[in-house]
């Protein structure tokens, strides 16, 4: 005899898709408002614009820290959030900001509620709630209280204690001067520098902290990467980058590494393939360089001089880190005490006096805890917290590793903005205008599609942004024809 037995199954109610919404007049939230009905016909703002839009939206200073809070922090550090979030998209140094796809849309939603006279996050109806969202599943992912973004556990910090650790200059193994690879060390070691040789998965140069005593083999979230990044490049070579497009590619790296302070080295060595180039348009790329990408341009005009200033800017770094290598002390300075860092082959350094003494605790980000993209505001809202300058909180080794590896620590937005800067003519603004309307490759393919005629994809690309974000005719002719090669 059978029994037929009846199971009842409960089904777990469908998880319902949460959307971040700023809280109503925090920092994300002005900042999202001003960055809507503020922006310029450039597409992008800074941080200067940004806060004099945004303020008259936040009841918190964007410049002056909450002094009710114990962690010092300021309504500008909202802006990692939107980072993270995708809402916002950072560019260039110093840093452009311009919102997202998706970042516009809770933008002008967040307007229309402002003028409707709705609050987001207190009593508003679900109705309203729902108008605020993509879809009206949607559900806010309402923070609650003033200011209470994602700030990481300060404990989970890497720590060297002022005085533990020794700095050392890092060399890029692949680095050869007339088929020698140990020039530079040589020259180097022999002028007292401490020496490590790596194949670096980004520029040429850095200056790391190491914990003294430590043996050379150590795990790589020991050792901390310092403020500092040198790219150097022969003449020659410069000429060969710009001419196959990795001279673009390269920036764009060096411009999201999580470093501060880059310098591009040019060494004048062979000048066969410059000659033939053209000397307008090589110093036209030199300017751009620092004008635009704001990198610290540096020339040299021969390996004896890269090597004298190496050795200054080794000097430079550990000033940065000495106890008492405050701007502000300088003016105190007495000249027995100080050493004038100038370079002996006549060239301007960074002209700065600094102390053989302590040098500072420096903390520093593992790779789990940041990523390209976070790693410049995770930086300064650390720093805020903690009271120090930008220049203490760095990242491990590991980190800079793992985010500046050619794919490793690549998003799924930059990948695409590489691709388009295949293209001749797309610049990095002019990706990240492409990339900011459409995230993705197959987004923007879809759009394309959608457009219609050729006439129709092509008025799309020139509406996306104007400026150097703007695409010109003959550029959206040429990026419609390469995309529509695929449909044939």
């Amino acid at each position: 005899m059978s029994t037929d037995t009846t199971q009842t199954v409960r089904s777990n109610p469908p998880q319902t898709a949460r959307i971040y919404v700023p809280r109503y007049r925090s920092g994300g939230y002005a900042i999202v408002i001003a960055m809507t009905k503020h922006m310029p016909e450039a597409g992008f703002m800074s941080k200067h614009e940004i806060i004099e839009a945004g303020q008259p939206y936040c009841d918190s200073s964007f410049t002056a820290p909450n002094v009710n809070v114990s962690i010092s922090r300021t309504a500008w550090n909202s802006m990692a959030t939107l980072i993270s979030k995708g809402l916002v998209y950072r560019f260039g140094f110093p840093h452009r900001f311009m919102l997202t796809e998706e970042g516009r849309e809770l933008g002008l939603r967040l307007v229309s509620l402002a003028e409707a006279n709705v609050v987001v996050g207190s009593s508003a109806s679900q109705a309203d709630l729902d108008c605020v969202t993509s879809s009206g599943g949607g559900a806010i992912d309402d923070l609650g209280g003033p200011e209470h973004d994602d700030l990481m556990n300060i404990d989970r910090l890497v720590t060297l204690p002022a005085n533990t650790y020794d700095i050392y200059l890092v060399l890029d193994s692949r680095e050869v001067v007339r088929s020698n690879r140990n020039y530079f060390r040589d020259e180097l070691l022999s002028r007292g520098v401490k020496i490590l040789t790596r194949s670096l998965a980004l520029g040429d140069f850095l200056w790391l902290a190491k914990r003294r005593g430590t043996e050379a083999f150590v795990q790589p979230d020991s050792e901390i990467v310092l403020d500092c990044i040198i790219e150097r490049k022969l003449m020659d070579d410069l000429v060969s980058s710009i001419k196959d497009e990795r001279y673009r590619e390269q920036k764009f790296r060096l411009s999201g590494c999580g470093l501060t302070n880059v310098t591009y080295l040019v060494e004048e060595g062979s000048l066969s393939n410059a000659e033939g180039f053209g000397k307008d348009r090589l110093v036209s790329a030199m300017t751009q360089t620092q004008i635009l990408d704001g990198f610290f341009l540096k020339r040299t005009f021969s390996p004896q001089e890269t090597v004298q200033y190496l050795f200054n800017m080794t000097r430079v770094v550990q000033s940065m880190y000495a106890v008492s290598s405050r701007p502000w002390l300088l003016a105190e300075a007495t000249p027995s005490r100080a050493v004038s860092n100038t370079d002996e082959a006549g060239g301007n350094l960074l002209h700065c006096t600094f102390f053989r003494e302590q040098n500072q605790t420096i903390y520093a980000l593992r790779a789990r805890d940041t990523d390209r993209n976070t790693v410049a505001g995770t930086r300064q809202t650390l720093a805020a917290a903690l009271r120090i300058s930008p220049t203490n909180v760095v990242v491990t080794y590991g980190a800079f590793v793992e985010m500046n590896s050619k794919t490793g620590g690549l998003t799924l937005s930059d990948v695409w903005m590489r691709q388009l800067m295949c293209i001749r003519g797309v610049s990095a603004e002019k990706a990240a205008s492409v990339a900011a309307h459409f995230p993705t490759m197959s987004s923007f393919v879809l759009a394309l599609a959608r457009a219609g005629t050729t006439q129709q994809k092509e008025a799309l690309l020139r509406s996306l942004g104007d400026g150097r974000k703007g695409i010109g005719p003959t550029l959206a002719r040429e990026i419609v024809a390469f995309f529509d090669q695929g449909q044939d």
